[in-house]
């Protein structure tokens, strides 16, 4: 029996609260906070107090915040000895270690195997629909026409993904533990000859595959850096001896090496496939023209600034306009002031959409926007260019560099919501003079982004290396 004591009573714990009580042999003694404006609440049944209030034996202290970091350094000033202190990821990962699922097409529970096939498999941290797992998702698939067995692992799944991934005949590992682990101890990893980490924030795993092949793909902007250090600590590049490291865009590597300045990285773009259907354009009379912004509802997604640009379009233009915000609105202060800042807009909130849904929702869309603060290589953008859409997308967004302004698409100086709210108006009174915008566009995705750019980076990039 565990007694454990929480630090930190915020948006992580909130989370991950309904997953850590149903673990079994798990006592909460109490929620610490740094915050004392908080002390003396309850939080689900438990008080909140200061560490100092701590009465009671523990076992441990989880941290369920992301200044890890920092707070495990105070708790040890405090005295309290390092093996009593852990990270809520780690702990959960932990106390889930026996609880792994294996599942291929069948859907059934199978045992691995020995084989002369080559074969890769895929970490990822969380098994959900987003860019950079749809990205490997794709990689997959298409390794599979070069005659590689391959799977994906990932902390959790829900059972949507896990439908897709087996309908795609991609084997699945779900495990809680992945990130911590030892190679040795971890089976269905070791039937694989080569081990792609997916993402900066599977970075934990790379430092216990020490036996193995890895090639470590990286996505992210540096805002993710910058959270893994307060969770983590400073990197240290000898604890990720990988085989070779690949960044999807220009901005994930320049990023990666301000972190990472002596490890060689290699330019890897994600290739997509092609789902474009042609526009039923019968009716060539366009009434309204469709703006969508499709991502997660945050504020690094900048879907404040899209608001804000709409809010200055000229009352004679908004009319014929609609605006999409395609994304998951989450309980937090960010989406509340969104939601009051929205009223009497023609903006529609549709919500989280399966990626099924919203390919289905292209052909109705006119023009896609990202105003992200931060974005190294957007799949929705490339999505756009597939789709023959006019894509808006800010300066600071990795895609910016494959093209070129107002030729392909439309660039604006990142949080500049004046100039977001110029290109819109312009696109509403020229818009049936932009097709060949959209036939530029196409040509980026064909050259860059279609599964044929990425079969010549496969065969470059891992195939090359596998016959070394």
């Amino acid at each position: 029996m565990d007694r454990i004591v929480l630090y930190g009573a915020g948006k992580e714990l909130s989370e991950n609260y309904s997953e850590l009580v149903n673990l079994p042999d798990v006592v909460i003694i109490c929620i610490v906070d740094s915050n004392s404006d908080k002390w003396g609440e309850v939080f689900e049944g438990n008080r909140i107090c200061s560490i100092s209030d701590i009465d009671e034996y523990y076992d441990y202290i989880v941290i369920a915040c992301s200044y890890a970091f920092e707070i495990s350094n105070r708790l040890i000033e405090l005295g309290i000895k390092e093996e009593k202190i852990i990270r809520l990821k780690e702990y959960l990962g932990f106390k889930n270690s026996k609880n792994c699922r294996i599942y291929k097409k069948n859907n059934e529970v199978v045992d691995t195997t020995s084989s002369t096939q080559k074969s890769i498999a895929a970490i990822v941290p969380v098994g959900e629909f987003n860019g950079a797992c749809l990205a490997v998702l794709y990689l997959l698939e298409e390794l599979k026409k070069y005659g590689y067995k391959v799977g994906i692992a990932a902390t959790y799944a829900d059972d949507e993904f896990i439908s897709y991934v087996i309908k795609n005949d991609v084997e699945i590992c779900v495990y809680r533990n992945i990130e911590f682990v030892s190679y040795n101890e971890f089976d269905w990893i070791k039937q694989f000859d080569i081990i792609i980490v997916n993402t900066l924030t599977a970075h934990k795993a790379i430092c216990n595959l020490h036996y193995a092949r890895v090639y470590w793909w990286i996505h992210e902007s540096e805002s993710s850096y910058e959270y893994e250090t307060r969770l983590w600590g400073e990197f240290n590049e000898d604890n990720y001896n990988v085989n070779k490291v690949l960044g999807v865009s220009d901005m994930a590597i320049d990023v990666f090496h301000k972190y990472f300045p002596n490890t060689d990285i290699v330019k890897f773009e994600y290739g997509l496939p092609d789902f474009y259907v042609e526009k039923d354009n019968n009716n060539a009379e366009i009434k309204t023209v469709v703006f969508a912004i499709i991502g997660r509802v945050s504020y690094e997604k900048g879907i404040d600034i899209f608001v804000e640009s709409i809010k200055k379009i000229k009352d004679n233009l908004i009319s014929k306009c609609q605006f999409w915000i395609i994304g998951k609105l989450y309980d937090d202060n960010f989406c509340k002031g969104l939601l009051e800042e929205t009223c009497g807009l023609p903006i529609k909130f549709m919500g989280e959409l399966p990626h099924d849904k919203i390919k289905q929702l292209y052909p109705q869309i006119d023009v896609v926007v990202n105003a992200s603060r931060m974005d190294s290589l957007p799949i929705v953008i490339s999505e756009a260019f597939m789709n023959r859409k006019i894509a808006v997308m800010a300066d600071v967004i990795g895609t910016a560099s494959y093209i070129e302004n107002l030729r392909d698409a439309f660039i604006f100086k990142s949080e500049d919501s004046d100039e977001l709210a110029t290109i819109i108006e312009y696109i509403i009174n020229n818009f049936h003079n932009l097709e060949y915008m959209k036939e530029n566009a196409r040509r980026v995705y064909e050259n860059v982004f279609s599964m044929n750019g990425l079969d010549y980076r496969i065969d470059k990039v891992i195939c090359s290396a596998d016959e070394m």
